[in-house]
C-alpha cells in the first residue's frame, strides 16, 4: 500500500483560545492538527486522563478520514467539542467519566451500545 505525502489540517478558529481556557482548568493540551489522515487535533490530559479531541465547528460533520478513524480506534476516550461551553461542561463536570461516555464519537455513531470508562 502506498502512502501519499498529505499536509496536515489547519487549526479550527478558536483553538488557541480554547486550549488557553482549558490550560487554566489545569489540562495538559497538545494541538496535533497538523498529523491529518483523520487523526483527532488534540490530545488533551485531565485528571490523570488521556482524552482525543476532535475540534468541529458547530454543525460541522466528520470527513471521511475522521470516521474511519473513529471506527478504528480502540483507546480511550474521543470525543468532539464544537464550543468552549462545552469544554466548560467537561472540565467542570462532577462524573468526568460519565460526561465522556455519553459523548464518546464511537456511542453517538451508533458504533458501540455504552461505554463505561470506569471499569477500565
Amino acid at each position: 500500500m502506498a502512502f501519499t505525502r498529505r499536509r496536515g489540517g489547519k487549526p479550527d478558529t478558536g483553538d488557541a483560545d480554547m486550549a488557553d481556557m482549558a490550560r487554566r482548568f489545569g489540562c495538559t493540551v497538545t494541538i496535533i492538527t497538523i498529523v491529518g489522515f483523520g487523526v483527532p487535533d488534540w490530545i488533551l490530559g485531565f485528571r490523570g486522563v488521556t482524552i482525543m479531541v476532535e475540534r468541529k465547528k458547530p454543525g460541522e460533520e466528520l470527513n471521511e478520514r475522521q470516521e474511519k478513524f473513529v471506527k478504528e480506534w480502540n483507546g480511550g476516550p474521543l470525543i468532539l467539542l464544537e464550543t468552549p461551553t462545552q469544554l466548560q461542561a467537561m472540565l467542570t463536570a462532577r462524573d468526568l467519566w460519565g460526561w465522556l461516555a455519553a459523548r464518546d464519537l464511537r456511542v453517538l455513531m451508533g458504533l458501540v451500545p455504552a461505554v463505561d470508562y470506569r471499569r477500565t
